[in-house]
């Protein structure tokens, strides 16, 4: 219920998994795949069937607040490769990335991406 605040006195359960399976066209080829869905962006409690034509889809990923050189270059070059596919292919266009210190991984930062900010940062 996005109306809520969370309840962090539980522990979230990182085995659970939500998949959806999209259809898709290229060329002459109907294509069928499937994608982890890290969460839905809504203002109100969704009920089922879930209204998935109107959905908004989100990615969400964590990484190190503060990066070396290299770490970055393998974010970049490597890491958004599969980040892309997987949110282009899905039609998710924001990723929601959670920023955390190596000391205490505590969250400290959440910053918004758009699916074709990647791109940029890759190139």
């Amino acid at each position: 219920d996005p109306t809520k605040l969370p309840d962090t006195s539980k522990p979230i359960n990182e085995s659970e998994k939500f998949y959806c399976v999209f259809r898709s066209r290229l060329n002459k080829h109907s294509l069928l795949y499937r994608s982890e869905i890290d969460g839905v962006r809504s203002k109100a409690k969704l009920r089922d069937p879930l209204p998935f034509n109107r959905m908004q889809l989100i990615k969400v990923r964590t990484g190190k607040l503060s990066e070396s050189p290299e770490q970055k270059i393998v974010r970049y070059k490597l890491r958004n490769v599969d980040l892309w596919t997987q949110t282009y292919l899905t039609g998710v266009e924001e990723i929601d990335r959670g920023l955390r210190e190596d000391s205490d991984g505590i969250l400290r930062r959440i910053v918004k991406t758009s699916t074709d900010e990647i791109v940029k940062e890759s190139e």
